[in-house]
């Protein structure tokens, strides 16, 4: 039986609900986002307010595309379809607030407050797998009330993306017949500013330099420079290239990020390199599943004769007649549900450190062994505050 895609709401060929918006950097960079545009429902009862009791990643508030900003700010700015939601830092608000916000990599058993409301929603988020595990996991399981992770068991999902069925088909407007892999001179090329992760993706792309060509730009490149990597001015040098690689710091159950939805945007085919669901996220034959091949000279071979034949791999941008891929503000899904009526019940696992760290099911690749499983293994309950 074949996988269901994940889809969301039909949207047409032309695609007159999306609309872009620059995003800007604190460098002067910019990088455009396209998110679908929905219709604002009207919130009844008064506005759900959210206290960020944490920083993030140590910002207070963030221009990140993917956090909160002050007040009704974030909300507005998406265009959510609920958008009645408030947004503070101010910890004396602490007993007047309807969700408390506590990002994971942030969080200690000694900067968590006492809960003054029954009906008061404390949520543990992370967009980011774990990589060292909390202070005293035992004391604070029971204190949340949802997680907000990207893990799809999360209660809410923070997704980098979605992918789209458009109501009809767009074979009469030109991508049917559209010749992709014309002026595409160069073959691969990778944008990392992380040069050392746990999934140990830059040994594996050094190993797959020997045998195919890839250019890497950002940090980790001594001569090809391109910062902020997920800016617009970067994006634009991938019209030259057949190939991005979609390769994630962490290979994690679930765990997928803007770079693979940003390639499908840019008309380039990702080459993927992680452990989220694939095929249930992304469109039909849109990319290459490096962990399908034995060893990184195998995936060279195929990625060859794939850019050598315009056929096969212009066949590979078939599943644009019918999807559209966009960004995913999840920030609106929080407030939506803060405004539903349900009982506030505990839903977090009882033992949140298993859920959070070993059943990640979190890999590693090397030379020898291939991937191998690094949690739980490597991965034991030490005591450290993030």
């Amino acid at each position: 039986m074949s996988e269901k895609i994940s889809i969301l709401n039909l949207t047409p060929c032309e695609e007159p609900y999306f609309q872009e918006w620059k995003e800007e950097y604190v460098n002067g960079q910019v990088r455009t986002v396209r998110i679908k545009i929905n219709k604002t429902k009207e919130s009844s009862g008064p506005s759900k307010t959210i206290l960020l009791w944490t920083t993030y990643f140590g910002q207070v508030y963030s221009n990140d595309f993917y956090f909160f900003q002050e007040g009704r700010k974030t909300f507005d700015r998406y265009n959510c379809e609920v958008s009645n939601c408030y947004v503070t830092t101010n910890k004396s608000m602490l007993p007047y607030t309807d969700a408390v916000l506590f990002h994971v990599q942030e969080l200690g058993s000694s900067n968590i407050p006492s809960r003054f409301r029954d009906d008061q929603i404390w949520i543990i988020y992370g967009m980011e797998p774990p990589k060292y595990a909390i202070l005293k996991w035992h004391l604070i399981s029971s204190l949340f009330n949802w997680t907000m992770t990207y893990r799809s068991d999360s209660d809410i999902q923070v997704k980098y993306g979605e992918v789209v069925r458009r109501n009809k088909s767009c074979s009469k407007n030109g991508y049917k017949h559209k010749n992709f892999a014309k002026n595409k001179k160069h073959a691969a090329v990778w944008m990392v500013s992380n040069c050392r992760t746990e999934s140990r993706r830059e040994i594996y792309v050094k190993e797959l330099r020997k045998y195919f060509k890839v250019d890497v730009y950002g940090r980790c490149s001594r001569s090809r420079k391109c910062e902020p990597s997920q800016s617009e001015s970067c994006y634009k040098l991938l019209k030259d290239y057949k190939y991005y690689l979609s390769f994630e710091n962490s290979i994690c159950k679930d765990y997928i990020t803007e770079k693979f939805f940003n390639a499908l945007h840019y008309n380039i085919v990702p080459v993927v390199f992680g452990a989220a669901n694939y095929k249930a996220i992304a469109p039909p034959n849109s990319y290459i599943d490096a962990t399908h091949f034995s060893n990184p000279k195998l995936l060279a071979n195929q990625l060859r004769v794939i850019a050598e034949n315009s056929t096969w791999y212009n066949s590979l941008f078939d599943w644009k007649n019918n999807y559209s891929v966009h960004l995913h503000p999840w920030m609106c899904d929080l407030c939506e549900r803060l405004h539903q009526e349900q009982p506030k019940v505990k839903t977090v696992p009882k033992d949140l450190w298993s859920w959070w760290v070993p059943n990640a099911s979190c890999q590693r690749w090397s030379k020898k062994a291939g991937f191998q499983t690094i949690f739980p293994a490597s991965m034991k309950r030490v005591s450290r505050v993030l």
